[in-house]
């Protein structure tokens, strides 16, 4: 199950990709969430944890490995903003993501999710710099 989670948040970085070519940044934006939150539901997984709301992973994550010091607090504000811009593109009428920003975020997305299979392989990564 661990695995096929973590091939949820490669389909959703490839597909976040495919959005934003096509124009579509809110779409995109959505899909580096989900990203990020299929990596953190591998994580948890692994753990022996399964939980049903975006808000338990998230916080799990926070307390188990944010504050714990076993990645950067980088990572839980990575996956807030992406969460609260998946909120808005999802519910405003008329979201305003440029690109650029998309793109940033996308570059931040895949780390993150590289950092999260790190943890599974055990290698020890532990933040965007190695830390």
């Amino acid at each position: 199950m661990v695995r096929l989670w973590l091939e949820k948040a490669d389909g959703s970085l490839r597909v976040a990709d495919t959005e934003l070519e096509a124009g579509f940044a809110s779409f995109a934006i959505g899909r580096l969430y989900y990203a990020c939150f299929y990596a953190l539901t591998a994580l948890h997984l692994r753990d022996g944890k399964h939980f049903r709301r975006h808000s338990q992973v998230i916080g799990e994550f926070n307390r188990c490995y944010v504050n714990a010091g076993v990645v950067g607090r980088e990572w839980a504000d990575l996956v807030r903003q992406l969460f609260d811009n998946r909120q808005e593109g999802d519910y405003t009428a008329l979201p305003d993501f440029e690109p650029e920003y998309v793109r940033e975020r996308m570059a931040m997305a895949r780390r993150f999710v590289a950092v999260i299979r790190g943890l599974l392989e055990g290698d020890g990564a532990r933040g965007e710099d190695g830390r």
